[in-house]
C-alpha cells in the first residue's frame, strides 16, 4: 500500500492549528471549561438561554457545522458548537478522561459555562451517544 493511502490529513482538511474558515453572522471566542480550552462557534442572539447545539464527531470539529450556524442565527435562533477536548481547536486531552462518561459530564458542563437552558441537539457520530 502507498504511504500517502494510509494518511488521514487529507490536504483539503485543515490541521488543527490552522486559521478555521470565516462565515458571515458567525463569531468565535475562546473558553475555558472543566480545565480544557476549546473554540466555540456562535450565532444568532448572544445571551438566549435556548439555543441549538451541533456537536462533531470523530475527526471533526466545529467547523464541520460553519454553514449551519450561520442560517440558524440568521433566522433569529440561538447556535452553538465547540470543540471537544482534543478534538478541532480545544486543547489536547492529554489528563481528560476519555470516553463516554468523561465528554457527557464536560459536555454538561459546557451547556452551562455558555448559559443554555435549553437545546436543541444535532449530533453526529460520538455525538449522539454523549
Amino acid at each position: 500500500m502507498a504511504r500517502d493511502a494510509t494518511r488521514f490529513d487529507p490536504k483539503d482538511v485543515p490541521r488543527g492549528g490552522s486559521q478555521p474558515a470565516r462565515r458571515p453572522g458567525v463569531r468565535e471566542r475562546r473558553v475555558r471549561i472543566g480545565g480544557v480550552r476549546t473554540a466555540v462557534l456562535e450565532s444568532g442572539p448572544r445571551r438566549s438561554g435556548e439555543a441549538v447545539v451541533f456537536l462533531h464527531g470523530v475527526m471533526g470539529s466545529s467547523q464541520d457545522f460553519g454553514d449551519l450556524l450561520a442560517r440558524v442565527g440568521r433566522g433569529g435562533r440561538r447556535a452553538i458548537a465547540f470543540d471537544l477536548p482534543g478534538y478541532g481547536r480545544a486543547d489536547a486531552a492529554w489528563g481528560f478522561p476519555a470516553g463516554f462518561p468523561g465528554y457527557t459530564r464536560w459536555f454538561a458542563r459546557a451547556l452551562d459555562r455558555l448559559g443554555v437552558r435549553r437545546a436543541h441537539l444535532v449530533l453526529h457520530d460520538i455525538g449522539g451517544p454523549i
